[in-house]
């Protein structure tokens, strides 16, 4: 059977010739409709391809739409699969998004729930924040909020509430909200803040941390405290305190014990973690261990584990943030403890302040506190105090905290109520009690060192009463009340250097000694005073706790002077005598020079063993060896000017021997003392003095 439609074409042949109105033949038939099958066949194979592409076309330009209008496809990557179950409102189960950092670092934030603001279609609210932020270097920082908001304009990540961040370097902050400059590698916060570090903790009103410099900058309220290598619990404060009760429980030291916690105030604060520097500015003071540091700037150095890369959880159990496959397929555990960090170095700035707990002050230009090797340094008008009266100016300090010693350079000067010590180099070992004072010309000394001996008040008064009721002596004649002098005023010492031991309370002067009271002066090569009290230098330690010597409280008190090797004694007017040795009774105000003992006035000569003048009273007596004797006889001469002497010639024996000029001593009384005047014939001339001998038997005495 033919095919329908070629039997339907040959049953109208005629219709189809009068339609196109031309004759119609079988082929021309034919080959239309082959045409028409082929239109068909065409049209049919497009349509099959043409309509799934115009479905997908339509799908995807829909959700680039929606994409494009909630601002996650203008600043972001992508949104890595989110499950949108409410697609008119936007909100997205457990979305998460992955990006670039200015430095090429990568980042990845993840969310419980992420919703879109219609009115603000850039801004995604998220809950239960988990991100991780890696620098270039694969440096790392991990953080947590319970919500927050993302900006997709400015790549701004906002958080609020519990706020938690890990560093890389070890720091972990806690902050109510925090804004988060995802490309720059910058979190700030203006809420107070929370935050540990290797080398300790801080508390402050604002914080801004740039992570990838491991920069972190700190203001408002700052309070720091930095961890040490020894604790000070309450036990050891209450031993402090207790000994600054004391003045003689003396271990001072000007910035506390060494590896104790410190802690600072301040109003800002820098730290580089890189660097290990924390930077403290704005009324900073620091307390370790009972002691405080004041000063306008302050520098420390720390030193502790950095963890450059997240280590491994310790506790399996742990929670682990998301996204960690990001730049190392390790896990931060945020439980893990972080590594201790301690002090290296302070150097403060500006005029600083060191109190310790027992009350005693160093102040300063400027400090540098070697923490290691327990030292502090100090430059700059350096002035340090010790109860009750005790004050050390210098140029400069150094104070070795381990042997426990001092060093001043520069003007030195030493006081202790109105005593007074100068020179140019003064080293003091607490320890040992001991101080050491020169002036050497190398550390711009003439070398030379300076004392100053101020009596007491009370005793002052004594020496005073004393005076009054001696009787009156010519200011002239041998010996005589030519050594008499003030009792109250100051003893001056000078000599090449100084050594103080605080054990035997004594300090020994050493090179050409001059000492001068008044009108009275003592020359000798070496000469040692002895003092009550204590000199606040160094003092003597024993078992921790300075010597406990009877009247040791409160300033030292000068009580006498030896000089043991050959001595020159000298008054206002040039009478001098020599001797072997002399004693200085600062007490009594009594000098006793001993041995070859010789006086001289002008041309007249005193020789004894024993000279003791009273300085106070200025009665003088020459005194020699009970057995000893003396002898004189009167040798006229024909030169006017010493006619009438009477000599004295010394004999075998040691026995005193004496010349001198009677006419000339009054000729002189007369000049210079009304009461010499007008005294009666025959009264000696040379009152104030007197030769005293127990002759030996058998002696003979002569005039």
């Amino acid at each position: 059977m033919a095919p329908s439609g070629t039997s339907s074409a040959r049953a109208n042949p005629n219709r189809d010739s009068r339609e196109n109105g031309r004759p119609m033949t079988a082929a021309s038939v034919r080959s239309r409709d082959f045409r028409n099958a082929q239109r068909h066949s065409v049209l049919v194979s497009a349509m099959r391809y043409a309509l799934p592409l115009a479905a997908i076309a339509v799908a995807g330009t829909y959700g680039l739409l929606i994409l494009q209008k909630s601002g996650w496809g203008t600043g972001l990557p992508q949104p890595a699969g989110p499950n949108i179950i409410e697609p008119e409102n936007l909100t997205m189960d457990n979305p998460s998004f992955d990006g670039f950092n200015a430095d090429g670092g990568k980042y990845r934030v993840s969310a419980r729930t992420a919703q879109q603001d219609f009115k603000n279609t850039h801004l995604i609210t998220l809950k239960d924040i988990d991100g991780v932020m890696n620098d270039a270097n694969k440096a790392r920082t991990d953080l947590k909020a319970k919500r927050g908001q993302f900006n997709s304009q400015t790549n701004v990540l906002e958080l609020q509430d519990q706020v938690d961040v890990w560093a890389a370097g070890g720091m972990r902050a806690r902050l109510k909200n925090a804004t988060i400059e995802i490309k720059e590698n910058v979190i700030a916060s203006n809420d107070p803040v929370e935050v540990e570090m290797t080398a300790g903790t801080v508390n402050a009103n604002s914080m801004t941390l740039r992570y990838k410099a491991k920069e972190v900058t700190f203001a408002g309220s700052v309070l720091t405290r930095l961890n040490g290598s020894k604790p000070v619990d309450a036990a050891d404060l209450s031993e402090m305190a207790e000994k600054s009760k004391d003045a003689k429980l003396r271990t001072a030291r000007p910035f506390g014990a060494s590896g104790a916690p410190i802690e600072i105030t301040s109003n800002r604060l820098d730290v580089n973690d890189q660097t290990k520097l924390a930077v403290f500015s704005g009324a900073v003071r620091a307390v370790q261990g009972g002691a405080t540091l004041s000063s306008p700037d302050l520098h420390v150095t720390y030193v502790g584990q950095a963890v450059v890369l997240p280590t491994p959880s310790a506790n399996p159990g742990a929670p682990k943030t998301k996204g960690a496959e990001i730049g190392n397929d390790t896990s931060f555990d945020p439980t893990a403890p972080i590594p201790q960090g301690k002090v290296k170095r302070i150097t403060a700035t500006g005029p600083v302040v060191m109190t310790h707990a027992t009350g005693d002050r160093a102040m300063s230009e400027s400090a540098d506190l070697d923490a290691e090797n327990e030292k502090a340094y100090l430059t700059g008008q350096v002035v340090m105090t010790q109860a009750p009266d005790r004050k050390v100016t210098s140029d400069s300090a150094e104070l070795d905290h381990k042997a426990d010693t001092v060093l001043l350079t520069g003007a030195v000067l030493v006081t202790q109520g109105p005593n007074e010590l100068r020179g140019r180099r003064l080293y003091s070992d607490r320890k040992a009690g001991r101080t050491k004072l020169s002036s050497p010309e190398s550390e711009g000394g003439n070398g030379r060192v300076t004392a100053r001996f101020v009596r007491g008040t009370a005793q002052a008064a004594a020496d005073q009463v004393k005076a009054a009721a001696a009787p009156k002596s010519p200011a002239t004649g041998l010996l005589g009340a030519t050594f008499k002098t003030d009792p109250s005023a100051p003893i001056d010492i000078e000599s090449n250097t100084l050594d103080i031991n605080d054990q035997r309370k004594s300090a020994l002067f050493n090179g050409d000694v001059k000492a001068v009271q008044g009108g009275f002066s003592l020359r000798t090569a070496e000469m040692t005073a002895f003092y009550s009290g204590e000199a606040g230098l160094g003092e003597a330690v024993k078992d921790g706790v300075a010597a406990d010597v009877k009247g040791a409280k409160g300033s030292a008190d000068l009580l006498k002077i030896e000089a043991r090797r050959a001595v020159v004694v000298q008054s206002r007017d040039g009478q001098t005598a020599t001797g072997d040795w002399a004693d200085f009774d600062t007490k009594k105000n009594i000098v006793t020079v001993g041995g070859d003992v010789v006086l001289t006035q002008g041309p007249n000569v005193v020789r004894g063993s024993k000279l003791v003048i009273d300085m106070t009273t200025g009665q003088s007596v020459i005194e020699t060896d009970p057995r000893a004797a003396w002898s004189a006889r009167a040798q006229p001469s024909s030169d006017a000017d010493v006619k009438g002497a009477t000599i004295a010639v010394p004999v075998i024996g040691g026995r005193p021997s004496a010349i001198f000029y009677p006419k000339r001593l009054n000729e002189k009384a007369k000049q210079t003392s009304p009461e010499t005047q007008a005294a009666p014939a025959g009264s000696p001339s040379s009152s104030g003095w007197g030769p005293s001998t127990k002759p030996a038997p058998g002696s003979a005495s002569r005039q």
